[in-house]
């Protein structure tokens, strides 16, 4: 598994290297992400870890303005599983607005990001989101003009009713996908 990971890290980065520098016009432009989520507690009356997973595919949808804002909305699918148990899960829908700014630093293209929204209940949901933001920044790589790879981690931050309190959960988050213009 680490040869395939090292193999896929080492074919991105080459490809990256050899690419263009991103070329952000105003217009349309859409996103497919695959990302992941995971929320680590410790349950008090056994003293185990328990480990919430979210992991799913997002698509999103918007007008940039210029080559540094876009505002758009999009909406996916997660996968939530408790201990990565298979048999134990659960499927939502987020549904959000997003705002994004793009940037160089010196020959670097970099990102960052803002999700804010909300959960479509679905199947099995034991998951009580009420409102989410995920913030991130990674890392754009361009693979000509008009498709682009991005690749990027953050800090996604859940209001959940727990027991009917309501917290805030913070839950570490990467994603990886694709941008069209």
């Amino acid at each position: 598994m680490k040869k395939i990971i090292v193999l896929i890290v080492f074919i991105v980065s080459t490809i990256c290297v050899y690419s263009q520098e991103p070329q952000i016009k105003k217009g349309y432009r859409g996103f497919v992400d695959l990302n992941s989520e995971a929320l680590f507690e410790k349950k008090h009356s056994n003293d185990r870890d328990i480990v919430y997973s979210l992991s799913g595919f997002s698509t999103t949808h918007g007008y940039q303005f210029n080559e540094h804002l876009f505002i758009g909305g999009g909406l996916g699918i997660d996968f939530i599983t408790y201990n990565f148990q298979s048999a134990s899960f659960a499927i939502d829908f987020p549904l959000f607005v997003s705002g994004r700014t793009d940037w160089t630093i010196g020959k670097v293209p970099l990102f960052a990001d803002l999700r804010l929204g909300t959960f479509v209940k679905t199947i099995r949901s034991y998951n009580n989101d009420k409102l989410f933001i995920n913030p991130s920044i990674g890392y754009h790589c361009s693979w000509g003009r008009k498709v682009s790879l991005n690749i990027g981690a953050g800090l996604s931050m859940h209001w959940l009713n727990d027991y009917n309190n309501n917290v805030w959960k913070m839950m570490p988050s990467v994603k990886i996908g694709i941008e069209f213009n």
